[in-house]
């Protein structure tokens, strides 16, 4: 075009219209080389050797340009920024699958995970009135019918503010445990995934519990008896029905240490 221009066979505004074009054609070309240098960086430790040979080549060369640009893109490789295991990701809420030969692979898609094997984290469920007495920090006991013997040592990291409905219907909090270290030979018997019983010891002021069939309820009044002397009276108490157990149940008034209750047969 510019030796059209020179000779006066074409006009002025057609020759500045093709080097505009060219212009941004060259722009193009110098953004693609950039993401491919990029692209291959991750592909290859050779990135800068390839760019070299591909800026010797024409486009008359195309088996060469073809032969560079498949350059062991079979393999790739990756380079995590931690220490770990690598795990493949496993299906949840957001639809994550493991990777299949064949699947289509888009930006933000996860191909894998590393996994920190250094400690542990797990996922347990409390109901609502648990819920309430489980803080962050506390201190956990985690076994499990997998790894018989092992007793792993953790904490409370964090507890949902949200329940989402339970077996039955009865709404559970997520609490999420962590634990921060484990040793090699816990490693070989406490695998991921496992699953596992949480023990948390909730500390509370002293209590008076007594078994539920020693309960008498008339009316809108509980009431036990006692045993005093070889003698029975009946005396009224106020129970905390919130804070029961399978058979047992808080006296708030009415009882004090060591009085004798009467439980029927």
């Amino acid at each position: 075009t510019k030796a059209l221009y020179k000779l006066k066979l074409i006009s002025r505004n057609e020759y500045y219209q093709d080097k505009q074009s060219h212009d941004e054609l060259k722009l193009s070309l110098l953004q693609k080389k950039e993401a491919l240098l990029a692209t291959l960086k991750k592909a290859t430790p050779n990135a800068e050797e390839i760019m070299q040979k591909l800026d010797k080549l024409s486009l008359h060369d195309t088996k060469s340009v073809i032969a560079a640009l498949n350059h062991k893109l079979s393999e790739w490789r990756i380079v995590s920024p931690a220490q770990g295991k690598v795990l493949f990701p496993v299906g949840d809420k957001d639809n994550t699958t493991p990777l299949a030969s064949g699947d289509p692979v888009k930006k933000g898609d996860v191909l894998l995970t590393v996994g920190d094997l250094t400690g542990f984290s797990l996922k347990a469920e409390a109901n609502e009135v648990d819920v309430l007495e489980l803080k962050a920090g506390m201190p956990v006991t985690i076994t499990g019918a997998a790894f018989p013997g092992i007793t792993l040592n953790g904490k409370i990291k964090s507890v949902d503010v949200e329940a989402s409905p339970g077996d039955g219907g009865l709404p559970m909090f997520n609490v999420y445990l962590v634990v921060e270290k484990v040793t090699p030979a816990e490693l070989k018997k406490v695998l991921i995934g496992m699953s596992a019983q949480v023990n948390v010891e909730i500390k509370s002021p002293p209590q008076i519990r007594i078994p539920m069939k020693a309960l008498i309820h008339e009316g809108s009044s509980y009431f036990v008896m006692l045993k005093k002397d070889g003698s029975q009276s009946k005396v009224k108490v106020e129970p905390d029905i919130g804070s029961t157990s399978l058979d047992t149940v808080k006296i708030s008034k009415g009882l004090k240490a060591g009085d004798i209750v009467v439980v029927p047969h």
